[in-house]
């Protein structure tokens, strides 16, 4: 059977990643739009392995192998947040999406409501675990030498 491109079929995916429940998909600026965010809203990003995160400042690189939590460092255009993914249940349909953009799944500012976070997604993942909403990752914002908690 030959693989299908998920990433240009799926649009907004809801689906319970290894924090909480969210959204992803390949495109920053249609997570905006279904969530009534500003188009330019940074937003972040989510990778099925280590090999897939831009360059990890030399010093931090053991905490980003080790710790389970956002980090937010500084690349060569701006900001950018990213999380390595581990949790077998979600690898299996990110490693056929590759990188994609994650928010949590509610109306920008609101909190999560399931009517409304299944009127927005195109497509919706569920296994065993179901759709429940959880604690939030850990963001760590990393610098050359220093590192700080956000969240």
């Amino acid at each position: 059977m030959q693989k299908k491109n998920l990433s240009t079929k799926a649009g907004v995916i809801l689906a319970q990643s290894d924090t909480t429940i969210g959204f992803f998909s390949p495109d920053c600026h249609r997570l905006n739009a279904a969530k009534h965010s500003p188009k330019n809203k940074l937003l972040l990003q989510v990778c099925p392995h280590f090999l897939d995160l831009p360059r990890v400042p030399l010093k931090q690189r053991p905490l980003v192998r080790r710790k389970k939590a956002t980090f937010v460092y500084k690349g060569r255009e701006h900001g950018r947040a990213f999380r390595v993914v581990q949790d077998p249940s979600v690898l299996v349909f990110l490693k056929r999406l590759g990188v994609v953009f994650s928010t949590s799944a509610n109306l920008s500012g609101q909190d999560y409501t399931p009517e409304i976070a299944l009127d927005l997604a195109d497509t919706i993942v569920e296994d065993e675990r179901g759709l429940t909403p959880k604690e939030p990752s850990t963001i760590i914002k990393l610098g050359h030498a220093h590192k700080r908690r956000l969240r």
